[in-house]
């Protein structure tokens, strides 16, 4: 794992833990302290078992941070960890998207200099994530249509049914890369559309080249009914999740999320 081009003060310390330099302290796995030190004892670093960067806020015996808004390339959660024989407990932090790691190496800094002000841990946690997620959103909430979800929600529906047949049908989803056509196989296309109302049967098109089929092949349409309602079964939530489940490179599917305007589809909006 690589943190490219990271001015993080952390980036020098995860490294240095993946070729075996650390100081326990007596901790049972291998950490380095930080400079900030609590109440209940020194912020450290570590790294995870594939060497995720990681970060351990210690906590008071009893206290229980609130739940974060950390979207899917942020793990947070509280472990504890032996001392002598003493369990202490930790708000951990993990980064767990490689390509995030320099990101995630400011936020430790600034997490680190909120705590040094006098900030707990779980405060300066939640408040440098919250601010960093505000600082990075493209687009507020109601900036972004019902109509807009339900099309992205519609083609989902079906990288999911492809998915289900291959672990590699991802590769079909062309149009967030810029195909005329929603999915392309061959010289076989379809076409994907999402209608708010049961009795409009019509559909919008972007263009006479969207009903133009591929070269020699056939192009098929196909229409879902879809209802907004509060707790709905599907969400872009729940689908991603399970498209990133089946999908053999996660990855590709994630970017091109972000390529069909939709960079972080965990996000409250």
């Amino acid at each position: 794992m690589s943190n490219g081009e990271s001015t993080s003060k952390a980036a020098a310390k995860w490294e240095l833990l993946r070729v075996g330099g650390h100081a326990g302290g007596g901790l049972e796995i291998p950490t380095v302290p930080t400079d900030i030190s609590t109440v209940t004892g020194p912020v450290r670093l570590a790294v995870g078992t594939n060497g995720e960067p990681r970060l351990l806020l210690p906590l008071a015996q009893h206290e229980t941070p609130a739940s974060m808004d950390t979207g899917g390339a942020l793990s947070v959660s509280v472990s504890l960890l032996s001392y002598k024989g003493t369990g202490l407990r930790f708000l951990d932090l993990i980064c767990v998207r490689e390509e995030l790691e320099a990101v995630f190496g400011e936020v430790v800094d600034e997490i680190l200099a909120r705590i040094d002000k006098g900030d707990s841990c779980a405060d300066a946690a939640q408040s440098t994530i919250a601010d960093f997620r505000a600082l990075l959103m493209r687009t507020r909430a109601n900036d972004i249509s019902t109509g807009r979800v339900a099309g992205l929600v519609a083609e989902l529906l079906v990288l999911n049914r492809l998915l289900d047949r291959s672990a590699s049908a991802w590769r079909a989803w062309r149009g967030p890369v810029g195909d005329r056509h929603d999915f392309r196989v061959g010289d076989t296309s379809l076409e994907v559309k999402a209608s708010l109302h049961s009795a409009k049967s019509a559909v919008t098109v972007n263009g006479l080249a969207q009903l133009e089929a591929p070269a020699g092949g056939t192009l098929h349409l196909l229409r879902f009914v879809l209802e907004p309602v509060a707790g709905g079964i599907l969400s872009l939530a729940s689908l991603t999740r399970s498209a990133l489940s089946k999908a053999d490179e996660p990855a590709r599917v994630e970017a091109q999320l972000n390529a069909a305007g939709c960079p972080d589809a965990f996000a409250k909006e």
